[in-house]
Parts: C-alpha cells; structure tokens; sequence
C-alpha cells in the first residue's frame, strides 16, 4: 500500500462548499459517549453541516468533503496522462 496524506482544514472545506452555494453551518449534532459499565450518554458537539439540496437533509461537511476527495482521487491520480509521469525521472 502506498499512503499519502491530504489534510485540509474544516474552514478550507467549509468555504469551498460555501463558494458552491450550499448552506453550510454549525450545528449542535448529538452524539452518544459509551463508559465501561455504564450505560451510554447523549451530548451535544457542535459539528460543521451541509444541507443536501436535493433532500433538505444535514450532511456533515468531514463525510461530505471526504466523499469529494475520493471521486478527486480517481480523476487526478488514477488517470495521469505519460507526460505527468515522465517528468518525474531525473534526467
């Protein structure tokens, strides 16, 4: 496996999908904390959504921009053109 590293931030993504014209906001989404012997406890995270214009629904941004990263992979990365790769080698 050869791994490389993406990092965005969540403004970057942010303001990419907001320059998209989606509404995007912060949120408080809430998410369940498990203990040892206890049973699990509801608190609220803000966490940055966007609306799915097709459905009205909250999508968090990180699923979101993720999903958009991996369709960017297969376009980018898994169809270089020769060229691309032939200026890698040192001459």
């Amino acid at each position: 496996m050869i791994k490389t590293e993406l990092i965005f931030s969540t403004a970057e993504a942010v303001k990419i999908l907001r320059n998209l014209g989606l509404k995007v906001e912060l949120r408080d989404i809430p998410v369940s904390f498990y203990t040892h012997g206890s049973t699990a406890y509801v608190d609220m995270i803000p966490t940055w959504v966007v609306e799915n214009p097709h459905t009205g629904q909250s999508v968090k941004v990180e699923e979101l921009f993720n999903k958009y990263l991996q369709e960017k992979k297969r376009t980018l990365f898994l169809q270089p053109e020769k060229i691309e790769i032939f200026k890698l080698f040192e001459k």
